[in-house]
């Protein structure tokens, strides 16, 4: 570092632009134009979180403990929401495919002259839903 010399005009490769950042930064006071780039944005933000107050750097990291926690628990509600979503779905169209096989079935004891009574008490249910489901079709 000592046998760096060059300006901030003279710095053209990013390894010029990294040594001139690292002995100059006391020395700035605003990120320069030609280094905004993320690395370069980094290191600016961590040299001003290092230059905080003792209860300036508790307040901050608490700050950003909170952040983070919150952004986990959005994460994880995200997650299980999905997951949720999926089963519930899952169930369903579990429900739909059954529901959708008792009314076939229906129809077809049906049209075999079977009476709507007596699909009622093979199948457990009330009369007067098998006669809207054979109205519907």
């Amino acid at each position: 570092m000592a046998n760096f010399c060059k300006d901030s005009e003279d710095c053209v490769t990013e390894v010029d632009k990294m040594l001139y950042v690292l002995k100059n930064i006391g020395k700035m006071l605003d990120q320069p134009h030609w280094l905004q780039h993320e690395v370069y944005t980094r290191i600016f933000n961590a040299c001003e979180i290092a230059g905080f107050t003792e209860d300036k750097r508790i307040k901050y990291e608490k700050e950003m403990y909170d952040e983070r926690r919150l952004k986990s628990e959005m994460k994880t509600a995200k997650r299980l929401g999905f997951e949720e979503g999926v089963k519930e779905g899952r169930e369903e169209g579990r429900e739909e495919g059954r529901e959708e096989v008792r009314v076939e079935l229906i129809r077809t004891i049906h049209s075999k002259g079977i009476s709507v009574m007596e699909i009622a008490q093979m199948l457990d249910m009330d009369p007067a839903r098998i006669e809207i489901i054979l109205a519907d079709s």
